[in-house]
């Protein structure tokens, strides 16, 4: 089964229905690509829903590179989105390793770090546009996200953001938070 829009999702999504059994033999096989893009389009449009922005969710389609993550209409025009999750690769490790000792190992992560890593990953990447405008999307899914009002961590992904958007690819930039709410939006 390949990911490649909402209809995919909606038919991934029914097999529930029939048979757990089914769902999970499907996942199994399903490459990883596949899954990255199952849960990015998830993420796309749940993020479509708490954003407001006119996008029709039936226009959502995964892309491979070299084009950006999601292609759609925004106001019945083409727009790209690439998406990244926000995760403190520490904090994954750990997690990680956590899962296979069956041992809590806690410790201390950065909110602003993980950001800045993914400004400086997607500005070394080229994306086939065709002049059609690209947007990043930054989510977080399993970590908790950062206090939007922290002026401590805007101070710090301040630098990173306008240099992203002056010299970069994307003419905007969302953080947003999993089924919950955009917290921030920059933009040239």
């Amino acid at each position: 089964m390949r990911i490649r829009n909402e209809s995919d999702l909606d038919a991934y999504d029914a097999l529930s229905k029939d048979s757990k059994e089914q769902r999970k033999t499907y996942h199994e096989v399903m490459s990883s690509d596949d899954r990255k893009r199952m849960e990015e389009l998830r993420v796309f449009l749940e993020f479509v829903k708490a954003s407001g922005l006119p996008i029709d969710p039936s226009t959502a389609l995964c892309l491979d590179p070299p084009f950006p993550d999601i292609r759609c209409r925004l106001s019945s025009s083409l727009y790209f989105f690439e998406l990244a999750e926000v995760t403190d690769e520490g904090l994954a490790r750990r997690y990680g390793e956590s899962l296979k000792t069956r041992e809590f190992l806690g410790g201390w992560y950065s909110q602003a770090e993980p950001l800045t890593s993914i400004f400086t990953s997607k500005a070394q990447k080229t994306y086939q546009t065709d002049g059609v405008p690209l947007g990043l999307l930054l989510y977080y899914w399993k970590q908790a996200s950062f206090d939007p009002d922290d002026q401590k961590v805007l101070s710090e992904l301040k630098l990173s953001v306008d240099q992203m958007l002056l010299s970069g690819p994307f003419s905007r930039i969302w953080i947003y938070e999993y089924r919950g709410r955009v917290l921030r939006v920059f933009q040239r």
